[in-house]
């Protein structure tokens, strides 16, 4: 999980930067990127750690503790809701489609150059939440009230992937932009 950076402000973020868990959460995964590390070391066992940035798709649960903004402004948009924002809005995410992730980790079964890695799964690309709720607007049709709250204690301001491993070793990136998977989301949710 890309939550192992912290708070790094040096963007894009490689796969070597400084580690830093703000919560159990992202401790627990780096703890996991250890494992694999060791285990690849110890026993030759082929393990490839992938940081995921901020993965989003059709049927997520927006009440899910591990659910991402996204989720939560389409329910919310589709309500007719107005929508929180916690902090001034222009904080960025890198938003990738799990549609271009799962065909990223089925191709990396294959790919022995793989083994030992640790690769960041993002698009190396940054959308602001503001970003995000306009792309919403256009989709829907529809105006979406923006409420901002105070910023929450251990939010990440800003956060993009260097996917310069990724595409080296697999030869791809994840294509879906955000405006495309939006659509997607929007078309599976409302028939």
């Amino acid at each position: 999980s890309a939550a192992v950076y912290g708070d790094n402000t040096r963007l894009p973020l490689v796969e070597e930067e400084i580690l830093n868990p703000l919560s159990p959460y992202a401790a627990d995964k780096l703890a996991g990127d250890y494992y694999l590390r060791f285990y690849h070391a110890k026993f030759g066992i082929e393990t490839t750690a992938f940081r995921f940035f901020n993965i989003f798709g059709p049927r997520q649960d927006p009440s899910s503790p591990y659910s991402g903004v996204i989720s939560i402004f389409i329910e919310r948009v589709s309500r007719g809701e107005p929508v929180t924002i916690f902090g001034d809005g222009r904080q960025t995410r890198d938003f990738v489609y799990v549609g271009d992730l799962v065909k990223l980790l089925a191709q990396a079964l294959s790919h022995t150059a793989t083994a030992g890695q640790v690769i960041n799964v993002g698009r190396g690309k940054q959308c602001s939440l503001l970003e995000l709720l306009e792309a919403l607007e256009k989709l829907t049709g529809k105006p979406v009230e923006r409420r901002f709250a105070a910023a929450r204690l251990g939010d990440i301001v800003h956060s993009c992937a260097d996917i310069s491993r990724l595409v080296r070793l697999l030869g791809k990136a994840p294509e879906t932009d955000i405006v495309t998977g939006l659509g997607e989301i929007l078309w599976q949710r409302n028939g």
